[in-house]
This record gives C-alpha cells, sequence and structure tokens, in this order.
C-alpha cells in the first residue's frame, strides 16, 4: 500500500472516488493492510468462534481506511437525519472511512459471513442498511463496500440482486418505500479463507471483487 495518498484523498477533492477505488484494487491484488496490520489472520488464522472472524473483518476494513491516510470508525451507528431519518430500522455500519480535516463521509462499509443461499437475507439486510445509511448522511458517500467472508470458494450469493437492491431501493416492513441510493458507488468483495492444516482455524486467503 502506498504510503503516500493523492490530495484529492485526504481532502475530499472530486478524485476521491477514482483514488480510493485504485487503493481497494491495489490491495485486492497484494493483501499488504491485510498482511501488515493482522498478520495473524493471513498465517496462523482464527477459530470460526462466535463473531470472531467478523471482530477480525471489522478491524481489518478500519485499518485499511486509516492506510489510506482517512478516519475509519468502527461499528458506527449512523444518525437520523434527512428525509428517510426515521424509516427503516436503525442503522450501525461496521466501518466508516471520513476525511481528516472536514470529517465528511468517504466510505461505508458492511461485513457478514456467507455460507450458502440460506445467509442471502443477511447479506439483503447489509444493502439494506448501506443504501438507510447513505440517505441519512448529508452527503452520499462515495463508496459503499459489501464485503462478505467464505469457507473455500463454495456457492455465491447473487451480486446482481444485492446490486439491484442498492440502486433501485426497497420497501420496509412498514411498507414504506426507500429509494435507491445516487452519487455513490457498491463495490462488493469476497474474503475467501481456507482452512489451516491439522486445526479448526481459517486465514485469509485472497479477496475478490464481485460483480465489478
Amino acid at each position: 500500500m502506498a504510503a503516500s495518498l493523492p490530495t484529492s484523498l485526504k481532502y475530499g477533492g472530486d478524485s476521491v472516488n477514482d483514488s480510493i477505488l485504485q487503493i481497494l484494487d491495489s490491495e485486492e491484488r497484494m493483501l499488504e493492510v491485510a498482511k501488515d496490520a493482522l498478520p495473524a489472520w493471513m498465517t496462523s488464522g482464527f477459530r470460526d468462534y462466535s463473531c470472531t472472524i467478523h471482530s477480525v473483518g471489522c478491524s481489518y476494513f478500519s485499518a485499511l481506511g486509516d492506510r489510506m491516510g482517512l478516519q475509519a470508525v468502527s461499528e458506527l451507528p449512523i444518525e437520523q437525519h434527512g428525509d428517510y431519518a426515521f424509516v427503516g430500522s436503525d442503522v450501525r455500519c461496521d466501518s466508516a472511512w471520513f476525511t481528516k480535516d472536514t470529517f465528511k463521509l468517504m466510505a461505508l462499509v458492511e461485513f457478514e459471513r456467507y455460507d450458502g443461499a440460506r445467509d442471502m437475507d443477511d447479506l439483503i439486510s447489509k444493502v439494506k442498511n448501506l443504501a438507510l445509511a447513505c440517505h441519512r448522511s448529508p452527503t452520499t458517500p462515495a463508496l459503499s463496500i459489501l464485503a462478505y467472508w467464505t469457507k473455500n470458494s463454495q456457492q455465491l450469493p447473487d451480486h446482481n440482486q444485492l446490486r439491484t437492491l442498492f440502486r433501485s431501493g426497497f420497501e420496509t416492513s412498514e411498507r414504506q418505500r426507500v429509494p435507491g441510493v445516487r452519487g455513490g458507488v457498491l463495490r462488493i468483495f469476497q474474503l475467501v479463507h481456507e482452512t489451516v492444516a491439522h486445526s479448526d482455524r481459517w486465514r485469509l486467503w485472497r479477496i475478490k471483487e464481485r460483480a465489478a
């Protein structure tokens, strides 16, 4: 990961979206932040106990935001602002990235486990969280990230359904309409884990962008 970041990234300039995406692309190929910030995740791994890997993943995405020269906050409750402040559920994002000088929201991250079709509803809930968080923010963040972790390269979720939900909106359980997000982009990443030999631990093997 490059130590010197574009000025636009630090101060929220017009090319911030491209700058963040370039760094994400580099991390997908090299996993430099994962290796540096959470070396055990890449080597000895972690047991799949309770929310352990979810916690590790949230720590990783906040570390990634920090490396970009942004302020990263984990488990951030989204304040209720705007026309959709009280539409749908309360939202707490796994990681949120802000500029350091103006505290402008640049990116939101949700991270979830995926073990097969039975977990699709969990991913849908995460996309709804991202959409609501975007609508409640004073300015729409340039980037929303849905990341999910799997054991090995198993069956994948319906990425098109998730993208359509973000772009086209949805209806809450109270039959309130939430429109799709305009002005921001959704990126979907799979964090593939492999078992550590002769153990019950799982380590991060690779990150793959999906539905680009």
